[in-house]
């Protein structure tokens, strides 16, 4: 017999400017750190801390995941995080997940995700941090499971 298994996840957490500033304050990095983590310009992090702009999904895992353990940030904060044509695919492969929750955990649509496994476009800095982190740290998917759902 086949088993459907059903995974609930939370809504998509919106981080305020004060949880994003607490959240790199307790990583003890200044914006320059912090935004090359995240793959991203010092002048999107500002917006993110004065509130002008929200993290996007993507961001927003992995703040859950600095969220969740600070210690986190020191993992990958060195690591080069490209993805070419194939090894997004190869990274969802090894996780076993279809291509609709690997996104849903991810926090990208089912089509970015395509498009990269495609070759037509690539992960942007977060989605590639998500996917170093997730392709090189044992368990980190559960964890992405358990801290999203």
């Amino acid at each position: 017999q086949n088993k459907k298994v059903v995974y609930h996840f939370l809504p998509m957490r919106r981080y305020t400017a004060d949880e994003v500033r607490s959240i790199r304050l307790a990583c003890r990095m200044t914006q320059h750190q912090f935004s090359e983590l995240f793959g991203i310009s010092a002048k999107t992090l500002e917006s993110w801390e004065q509130g002008i702009n929200t993290p996007g999904s993507a961001a927003a895992r992995l703040l859950d995941i600095l969220n969740y353990d600070y210690g986190f940030a020191s993992v990958f904060c060195d690591q080069e995080c490209v993805y070419e044509k194939g090894d997004v695919k190869a990274v969802r492969a090894k996780t076993g997940l279809p291509r609709e929750l690997f996104a849903l955990v991810l926090g990208v649509s089912e089509n970015a995700c395509g498009s990269w496994e495609q070759g037509r476009s690539k992960p942007n800095g977060p989605a590639s941090r998500l996917l170093w982190l997730v392709e090189n740290v044992d368990d980190m998917l559960e964890l992405l499971m358990e801290v999203v759902g």
